[in-house]
């Protein structure tokens, strides 16, 4: 999905050498996703998220 990639890779180039090594972490864990579940927690409804992933989502969408 084009729109995924934007925000995903805008993090990666922008934000992502300046976070724990628990957000990396969950930032490859969460590539490794389905493209349609990251949508659904990045765009659509962010409280269906896991866990593992809610605080790097919102790091994502800001």
């Amino acid at each position: 999905m084009l729109e995924l990639d934007c925000l995903l890779e805008h993090f990666l180039h922008e934000r992502h050498d300046h976070q724990t090594e628990q957000i990396q972490i969950a930032f490859r864990h969460l590539l490794r996703e389905a493209d349609p579940h990251i949508f659904h927690w990045l765009i659509a409804a962010p409280e269906d998220a896991p866990d593992k992933y809610r605080e790097l989502l919102q790091l994502i969408r800001f």
